[in-house]
């Protein structure tokens, strides 16, 4: 009697969801734009970044393993996370390159928009008595420094409540956003209203960090060294208009609300961080704008993205009638 072949079960690869896709190619594209900008700008990536590797193969490859174990909404958490964290960290790398182009400084046009659009509005006066008040200080220097647990915590209420398209939507919506406000740097950086109006750190010595001042001096390194190489430790935002800051309070804002008893949290603090941008992060107040508006972009560009990716367009286009029994059933 031949012994029958014991067949093995196949090992089933988790899908990846669209909008998860649409971000692993960012990253990809971001980091061929690095690799090839970087040789023409001079601007080389040190090789300690491919140490980075190791975490994040080991988090994607255990994302993978608990979904395939029917862990999908710890899986997913931590897929978005690891998706979010290795996309902030290539746009960095980005803004860095794209500083070597040596735009002109946008902060003459931010500080006469400021004054424009909002007349009696004094930048230096208002930050040094906003930061001679020790509590509402303390709190604009906490909320602030809130978007990482902000977004850790987002995607786990996310996944937990069942909500794990909002989260890759969410994430999309963040990229985008990201990619809009990177595109306005390249042609306006600016080193801020701090360097602009020429406040030093000690004069507002309760700023818990120093972006304000950090920034300027990272910005002017990038466009007039000869050749730079980035470290790890090199890892510094200097986008300053729009304020990703305030974008990222948009979508947080609107990520949140998809959980009713998380709005009540999620609103004022969000609130908090735009208007800590300005005397934290030493915004303008054309930058809060700004990130208000490349924050809706975002948002927008992924529900198009969506519709496309679904076919929805199509569908519409050929069938009215559908469209118009939608619009009835959601109006009833």
């Amino acid at each position: 009697m031949t012994p029958r072949a014991i067949a093995r079960p196949a090992i089933r690869v988790p899908a990846v969801e669209p909008p998860a896709r649409a971000i692993y190619w960012a990253i990809a594209a971001i980091w061929l734009v690095l690799l090839t900008g970087g040789r023409a700008l001079a601007m080389r990536i040190d090789s300690d970044f491919l140490l980075l590797l190791v975490p994040l193969g080991i988090l994607i490859m255990t994302s993978i393993a608990l979904r395939q174990r029917g862990w999908s909404a710890v899986g997913t958490a931590i897929e978005c996370i690891t998706m979010l964290a290795t996309a902030a960290a290539s746009f960095v790398l980005l803004s860095l390159l794209l500083a070597r182009l040596r735009a002109p400084y946008a902060d003459p046009i931010l500080d006469a928009a400021e004054r424009a659009l909002f007349p009696g509005f004094d930048w230096p006066r208002f930050v040094e008595s906003f930061c001679r008040m020790a509590v509402p200080l303390r709190i604009a220097n906490i909320v602030y420094q809130s978007l990482w647990w902000q977004m850790i915590l987002l995607v786990l209420l996310l996944c937990m409540t069942g909500r794990r398209m909002r989260c890759w939507d969410f994430a999309l919506a963040w990229a985008l956003s990201l990619s809009f406000a990177l595109a306005v740097f390249a042609v306006a950086p600016a080193i801020g209203a701090y360097g602009f109006h020429h406040i030093s750190h000690d004069a507002v010595r309760g700023v818990a960090v120093d972006v304000g001042w950090r920034q300027p001096l990272v910005l002017e390194h990038l466009r007039q060294a000869g050749a730079v190489i980035v470290h790890p430790q090199d890892m510094a935002g200097i986008v300053e208009f729009p304020s990703f800051h305030t974008a990222s309070a948009v979508l947080f804002a609107w990520g949140f609300w998809a959980v009713r008893p998380a709005r009540f949290v999620a609103i004022p603090v969000n609130a908090g961080v735009m208007f800590a941008s300005v005397p934290i992060g030493g915004h303008y107040l054309p930058d809060i704008l700004g990130g208000v508006v490349v924050a809706m972009l975002g948002i927008a560009a992924m529900r198009v993205w969506r519709k496309v990716e679904t076919g929805d367009f199509g569908r519409r286009k050929a069938d009215p009638a559908v469209a118009a029994q939608a619009t009835l059933q959601a109006g009833l």
